[in-house]
């Protein structure tokens, strides 16, 4: 079995600003796959998350009333974009089966705004 290493990511979103709608944006889509997106924001008592299944097209606009629940006391923010490739195999024999997730993934820093 042969699998293809997802595209490369890279995160074309600088910055975050809570309450405000949060367009996540990345180069190297792949055409009819998902991309997974986490924003993250903590501080050192708490933190906060919000993740999203999309299609794979370099860019998502998560709704400013997802963003105005992130931590409004945050000191440290990042976008986290995560790629799967998975390949399902199940050779002649019904007692075998064949798995492999090839993953790409990228995080970045990002300047939050409460």
């Amino acid at each position: 079995m042969q699998v293809a290493a997802p595209p490369l990511i890279q995160i074309t979103t600088a910055s975050i600003q809570r309450g405000a709608p949060l367009v996540v944006g990345w180069t190297g889509s792949d055409p009819g796959g998902k991309m997974s997106i986490d924003v993250v924001t903590f501080n050192a008592t708490s933190s906060s998350l919000i993740q999203c299944l999309v299609d794979d097209t370099n860019s998502y606009t998560i709704p400013a009333s997802l963003t105005a629940l992130l931590e409004p006391t945050a000191t440290t923010s990042y976008i986290r974009l995560d790629r799967n490739h998975f390949v399902h195999q199940e050779p002649a024999s019904t007692s075998v089966v064949i798995q492999a997730d090839i993953a790409t993934s990228v995080d970045r820093n990002v300047t939050y705004t409460p």
